[in-house]
């Protein structure tokens, strides 16, 4: 066990010094992903310089108030400029803003309506994008309107009451109630980070959990490559476990990647005010994508023949995961669940919940979910993994 452990890092240090001599797969591994980031990060997240805008509707609740809002945003002028973006809650809200695709949000949290109607009153959470006032002062006014309305309707049972207009039992008990909630509705303003930095806080991850799937590719390749040329026969012929050679090849690839994540993360950081969260987050995310990639590309492989059909296959199914998993802007909201489903979808949802301030505790289910899937598509591969070893 000891000496196929020390063979397989001595080959993991030969191939990754291969790799670091490589055009192609520096160009792969850092300037691709970094140019992309970049390039997409400037197009979507400019500043609001027109006069329309896009708000993000989460309604946890389904009640009433929820109603309300979404009959004021299409109604009037409002819908003249204002579209209206229906997301499934707060997380997604804060992901349309981090991805440019809403400029700021409403919240309505779960039971609001419920609490409106007792005596506990409620929060409205209005999300806004620093860099688009604008926008976020529209959203602050309409959901200020929306408290003024309940507002309104409690001094006006109030009025009734001492008015004398409601039966004296029901009245007294619509009063109570009243008074006990001198605001029942209150506004809560959180700024998300947004323009230029908070679309380098998505784009900048979403980039590097793309380009894993493609650095981590290239170690089955490698082999498959090896043996046509005949290196792998005269590496088997060696003393050592062939399970070693996978092993070193797995692990030059997956040190590529972390070195590809953390360069992303260090220029995104520093040279437009990314905010990535929680290292140890950041680099729990990164080990259970890299994880998923490598399973993933290790199964195509052991499918193919050539290393031809391993970069075609693993590219059609690179794209189709990164669009699903909303690697180049987040999905429809009928479509979220589908993007969870999928390597991408998992680690940018992780993502995105630590640049908006989550802890640890939010990147559990992103990574348990992708060892998973890692653990799934190992298991696939496993029957058919000595063909990539075999000279």
């Amino acid at each position: 066990m000891a000496e196929g452990l020390r063979a397989a890092a001595t080959i993991a240090r030969r191939d990754l010094r291969s790799r670091l001599r490589d055009r192609s797969a520096l160009v792969t591994a850092f300037a691709a992903p970094l140019v992309l980031a970049v390039i997409l990060s400037v197009a979507l997240g400019g500043p609001d310089e027109g006069f329309e805008t896009t708000i993000a509707l989460a309604d946890e609740d389904g009640g009433s108030l929820g109603e309300g809002l979404r009959e004021a945003l299409a109604g009037g002028e409002l819908a003249e400029i204002v579209d209206v973006v229906e997301v499934a809650d707060a997380g997604a809200a804060r992901r349309a803003l981090a991805d440019g695709s809403a400029l700021a949000a409403l919240v309505v949290p779960e039971g609001l309506s419920e609490s409106l109607a007792s005596e506990a009153g409620g929060d409205l959470l209005v999300l806004r994008d620093p860099d688009a006032g604008l926008s976020g002062d529209l959203a602050t006014a309409i959901a200020q309107g929306a408290a003024n309305e309940i507002e309104r309707g409690r001094l006006a049972v109030e009025l009734a009451v001492a008015a004398g207009a409601l039966p004296p039992g029901q009245g007294e008990g619509v009063a109570a109630a009243a008074r006990a909630r001198p605001a029942a509705l209150a506004l809560v303003d959180d700024d998300v980070e947004g323009g230029l930095s908070g679309a380098a806080s998505y784009f900048g991850p979403a980039m590097a959990v793309f380009f894993v799937f493609f650095v981590v590719g290239a170690g089955p390749q490698s082999l498959l490559r090896q043996r046509r040329e005949g290196s792998l026969a005269r590496l088997a012929a060696a003393p050592i476990p062939r399970g070693a050679i996978a092993l070193g090849t797995a692990a030059s690839v997956g040190a590529l990647a972390f070195l590809s994540i953390a360069t992303l993360w260090l220029v995104m950081s520093l040279g437009f005010g990314a905010r990535w969260g929680e290292p140890l987050g950041v680099l729990a995310l990164a080990a259970g994508v890299t994880a998923a990639a490598m399973a993933l590309t290790t199964f195509v492989a052991t499918l193919a023949r050539t290393e031809e059909q391993v970069s075609g296959w693993t590219s059609i199914i690179v794209f189709t995961l990164a669009l699903l998993g909303g690697s180049f802007g987040a999905l429809p909201p009928a479509l979220e669940p589908l993007s969870l489903a999928t390597p991408n979808g998992l680690a940018l949802r992780g993502f995105v919940d630590l640049a908006a301030g989550g802890g640890l505790e939010v990147v559990v289910v992103p990574v348990a979910g992708n060892l998973a899937f890692a653990a799934a598509a190992a298991a696939l591969a496993a029957p058919r993994l000595h063909r990539l070893v075999a000279p």
